[in-house]
């Protein structure tokens, strides 16, 4: 099974003032590390920090608990939540930028089952 993690937005547009946008994410170690309460390192990280340096946005990173940051994401406009699962249940919930990265899991168990 493939997942694919996302940087998502709830943009009410395109065409807002970079101090309207929040961004939000979780200590997710290696994606984001967070240190004292502040990102300082992980590959979605960076491919955020990029993303946002090449549309000249400026906004700060907010670490927060996962729930608290999917909350923010699903219900206040003009949020970035990263880095998150694309899923059909999800699907119509965000406006979805693109991939950051993608992951494949694989499930093993025994034939044998205990009871």
């Amino acid at each position: 099974m493939k997942k694919i993690l996302f940087i998502l937005t709830t943009f009410s547009s395109w065409f807002i003032l970079a101090d309207d946008i929040r961004v939000v994410t979780e200590h997710l170690p290696p994606y984001q590390i967070a240190e004292n309460g502040r990102l300082v390192d992980g590959s979605s990280y960076l491919i955020m920090k990029e993303v946002l340096k090449r549309a000249n946005i400026k906004a700060i990173n907010e670490v927060m608990p996962w729930a608290r940051a999917y909350e923010v994401g699903l219900n206040r406009k003009n949020t970035i939540i990263y880095s998150i699962t694309r899923s059909p249940e999800r699907e119509f919930l965000f406006n979805w930028i693109g991939p950051v990265h993608q992951m494949e899991y694989s499930f093993f168990s025994s034939k044998k089952i205990k009871s």
